[in-house]
């Protein structure tokens, strides 16, 4: 009964030193990709109600994703926005008229305002791509942000391209991924990054210089329990005990 009462102590001690890793795993600021749906809105966005949709020039663009939904029925026109075949951008042939209520097959709805917007978004300006963020993401240093005639700041999404070189990253004609936000993200694998920008219509900004990857030899709490002093002092604790009641 001792030894089941030390090893309990062990365990509920164990769980309550590991917390606080658990918090901050849960808690890691995940970027979040644009798989679907309307340019700019996230998941929760949206409504059915026409006063609480969300205003957007006529000609927005849909990320469209076969496996999801199917806009075959749609009369438009599909762009490659990812280098994934199965996803690209959707654009309308025809802009519906101003106050048009729209909704994509995932129940993201918008109305639509009086402007056709071609215009696209001013290009990023970046200090700096690191490694060394939060839970092993790369952390993003922006010296001026984007912006754009009728798409708000926050409903700008961002397009990453990277190769193996300043040149490669430049040139390519592949998208990494898309991202809401860009404060942090993951890494895509490439040395060299740079970064364009797209408002609602899809119009997308000329890109931000490329910057190479700098690694800042930072590890993440998050990343693992091994290397962690509490875990050592858990292990520790255990042996001693077992040792106690071998000698008993």
């Amino acid at each position: 009964m001792t030894c089941f009462r030390s090893l309990a102590l062990v365990a509920f001690f164990g769980a309550v030193v590991s917390l606080p890793i658990w918090v901050e795993a849960r808690s890691c600021p995940w970027p979040e990709p644009v798989r679907w749906g309307f340019l700019g809105l996230s998941d929760n966005e949206g409504s059915s109600e026409i006063d609480e949709a969300v205003e957007a020039p006529r000609n927005v663009a849909v990320v469209h994703n076969p496996e999801i939904y199917d806009v075959s029925s749609y009369p438009g026109t599909l762009v490659p926005v990812v280098p994934h075949a199965v996803q690209g951008l959707w654009r309308p042939e025809t802009p519906p008229a101003p106050g048009t209520l729209l909704e994509s097959p995932i129940h993201r709805t918008v109305v639509t305002t009086d402007a056709i917007d071609t215009e696209p978004p001013s290009s990023l300006e970046l200090s700096s791509i690191s490694t060394g963020g939060p839970c092993g993401m790369l952390d993003v240093s922006v010296d001026v942000w984007s912006s754009d005639d009728h798409t708000p700041r926050e409903r700008l999404v961002y397009a990453v391209y990277g190769g193996a070189t300043y040149e490669e990253a430049m040139q390519s004609t592949s998208r990494i991924a898309l991202y809401r936000y860009i404060g942090y993200m993951e890494r895509p694998g490439p040395h060299w990054l740079s970064i364009s920008v797209l408002d609602q219509a899809g119009n997308e900004s000329p890109r931000s210089e490329p910057l190479e990857v700098i690694d800042a030899n930072a590890g993440c709490a998050a990343s693992g329990p091994s290397n962690s002093p509490l875990h050592a002092l858990i292990l520790l604790l255990f042996v001693l005990l077992a040792r106690r009641h071998r000698t008993a």
